[in-house]
């Protein structure tokens, strides 16, 4: 008796439009998932720099950050306008300009046109890459300030060697940006997010209010009058089974495919799982049709924000 009153219920559904319609939306939305071609995402941290000054030790210096092995992946940009876009449209992290004849004057201690520093208000990287920026430029300008400052001695030592030797050297004390342990990053892959989880959930209480609302009509028409009461209760949970179990396998596939093992397969499982009982109750508490309608749209409005609010959190 109950497989053919499963059966029959189950024909009844996949005989109504609306019922094949919640079953195509899942699998259209897999299948879109599917043959979106897959993107890749640079997970480096990007800064740009624009040089103006040409001289030879500006074009050392922004070498050594195109170089830097580092976190941040220093470019060049070709204008300070290209620089501001990358920042503006969060291509980069934040950049900076570095004016004409900065280098000449920063290794002669004159500090009048300065490096300026474009980010935006939600960077929270700035301080850490300023201090690379700077470590590096003051590394590659190091020797210069030196010979500078030493040469009104007359000391005619080859100073470029003995830097290199006392900077270089293992026994001598210097500071050096390390990073513990080993660090790698790639490039990840990633698609355009389809909401088949939360669809899914959606269409499960859906399917399950529409099975007791077609029971409650059927009810009122007069169609199970011969039934008993046990016997009215167990066909209202075979039509919520009949509806919520198609559409619960064909969500249970779609997550498996789009997200794998995982929290929104799992939602969606415990949804229909629950829906069943659930669905069922309801009924029985409003009894009347007219009382279902009037609460089906702030049950499905509930499921609605309750799905996306869950599988965001996930």
């Amino acid at each position: 008796m109950f497989l053919n009153r499963f059966t029959v219920q189950t024909k009844r559904f996949f005989a109504h439009p609306l019922y094949i319609f919640m079953l195509a939306l899942i699998v259209l939305m897999t299948i879109t998932y599917v043959l979106l071609p897959a993107k890749e995402q640079s997970a480096a941290i990007r800064v740009g720099i624009y040089n103006a000054d040409d001289s030879e030790l500006g074009k050392k210096a922004v070498a050594a950050l195109l170089v830097d092995d580092s976190l941040y992946t220093f470019y060049e940009c070709n204008s300070e306008d290209d620089l501001k876009y990358d920042i503006t449209s969060g291509y980069s992290e934040c950049g900076y300009v570095i004016p004409s004849g900065f280098f000449d004057s920063y290794v002669k201690g004159a500090y009048d046109n300065p490096v300026q520093l474009y980010d935006m208000p939600k960077s929270t990287l700035t301080l850490p890459i300023n201090e690379r920026f700077f470590s590096c430029i003051f590394s590659v300008c190091a020797p210069y300030i030196a010979e500078l400052a030493i040469a009104p001695y007359g000391i005619e030592a080859d100073y470029g060697k003995i830097y290199d030797e006392y900077t270089k050297s293992d026994k001598v004390f210097r500071l050096e940006p390390v990073t513990k342990d080993s660090y790698r990053f790639e490039s990840g892959v990633y698609k355009l997010d389809v909401p088949v989880a939360q669809t899914s959930v959606v269409l499960l209480v859906l399917s399950g209010l529409i099975a007791q609302f077609m029971f409650l009509t059927d009810r009122e028409s007069g169609k199970y009058t011969m039934l008993k009461k046990s016997e009215l209760l167990s066909l209202s949970f075979i039509m919520s089974l009949a509806a919520i179990l198609p559409v619960l396998a064909t969500g249970i596939i779609a997550c498996l495919i789009m997200y794998g093992v995982g929290a929104k397969l799992l939602l969606v499982l415990v949804t229909g799982t629950v829906m069943l009982p659930v669905s069922v109750l309801l009924s029985q508490a409003l009894k009347k049709s007219t009382l279902f309608v009037k609460a089906l749209p702030i049950i499905v409005l509930i499921s609605i924000v309750l799905s996306f609010v869950l599988t965001l959190a996930m």
